[in-house]
């Protein structure tokens, strides 16, 4: 299974690293004259916003046309071509953040289902290049594209500007909005791994708002979990880095600890049971022995020393895979033994968490 994710995200790199690497350049027009009489512009007017709209519009038609014919030849001539008018040396700053504001707007209708995939991923690509804030309702449009690369470069993007996006209070609320939702319905884990990035607000005044966002797609992939077997992922360790963090965890309300002291409860009692496995291969076991050391890392923050605490992490030190089944009954001293009816540590108020960590 680990080998399976893994041949996801190189299928997602490998599509990515095609809108990367190219020199081409695309064919200007006598329609890119009208962006010369606007570059060195401090203050583009309204007429010029709806004139520089008007171009982008015109440029991304003709790519949904040649798409058609050139595939991806079209698409790595269109990002060069595009970069080279953002990139151009007589540009004032004020056009290239009017020039990345109209193609997010072009790029958003662009977005929606059953767009050319070409089209959305070279869109995409270009918005992540311009890594800017004026881009965000493309890049919060390009959440909900059907296509799997779009999304993956658009929750790249917006983690690119986390800090930026922090220091605007309703582009804040939008956008962790906007990830929640496009985290619940992720089934990529390569893409969630890059929601929850974007997720990671740091300062004191979001991380209220983004834990809860977090917590949403944490409960709604314990639901998936729960229903059928994912496989072995990588995508909840950005997350499990983000309530790592001693300056998240300090900032939690009190409902937030406990609403995290189950998920991370559940989650680290589902990774011990996946490590009884025998036959789990060398990157599996790898990567649970970290998944499970980090969640007991986080529970120990939140719930401070006690003697009937578990401590798997002993265990693992002293055997790794060898001693998988003495881990699980570490987490069970943790989380309760549904087999004996053994309360554990996590069963006591305030946490409740439920016998076995269902």
């Amino acid at each position: 299974m680990m080998r399976r994710n893994r041949n996801v995200a190189t299928w997602l790199v490998c599509v990515v690293g095609a809108l990367v690497t190219t020199q081409a350049l695309g064919q200007a027009g006598p329609e890119d004259d009208i962006l010369d009489t606007i570059r060195g512009k401090s203050s583009p007017s309204e007429g010029d916003q709806r004139r520089i709209h008007e171009w982008a519009q015109g440029k991304v038609t003709k790519l949904k046309q040649a798409a058609k014919t050139d595939g991806l030849q079209a698409l790595k001539d269109f990002r060069a071509y595009f970069n080279n008018q953002y990139e151009h040396n007589e540009n004032d700053n004020a056009f290239r953040l009017t020039l990345a504001g109209q193609l997010a707007e072009v790029a958003a209708v662009e977005f929606q289902p059953g767009a050319n995939t070409i089209v959305s991923q070279t869109l995409a690509r270009i918005l992540f290049d311009f890594g800017t804030i004026e881009t965000l309702p493309g890049i919060l449009a390009g959440l909900t594209s059907t296509d799997q690369p779009t999304r993956f470069l658009c929750a790249q993007a917006l983690s690119r500007l986390t800090s930026t996006i922090a220091a605007d209070k309703s582009k804040c609320d939008k956008t962790i909005a906007s990830l929640q939702k496009a985290g619940e319905n992720e089934t990529n884990p390569v893409i969630l791994s890059r929601i929850y990035m974007a997720l990671s607000f740091k300062t004191a005044a979001q991380i209220p708002a983004a834990a809860d966002a977090m917590l949403a797609i944490m409960e709604s992939r314990l639901t998936a979990r729960r229903s059928s077997y994912i496989g072995i992922d990588r995508a909840e360790v950005e997350a499990l880095r983000y309530f790592q963090s001693s300056g998240v965890t300090g900032a939690l309300s009190q409902p937030q600890r406990i609403k995290l002291v189950a998920a991370i409860a559940t989650f680290m009692r589902m990774d011990a049971v996946l490590f009884t496995k025998a036959n789990l291969s060398p990157d599996e076991k790898d990567h649970l022995i970290r998944r499970l050391i980090i969640e007991e890392e986080i529970l120990a923050a939140l719930v401070g020393s006690n003697a009937n605490n578990g401590n798997l992490r002993k265990e693992l030190d002293e055997g790794g895979h060898l001693r998988r089944q003495q881990v699980l009954e570490q987490v069970y001293r943790w989380v309760g033994d549904p087999a004996t009816q053994t309360a554990g540590a996590l069963g006591a108020a305030p946490w409740n968490v439920p016998m076995g960590a269902p």
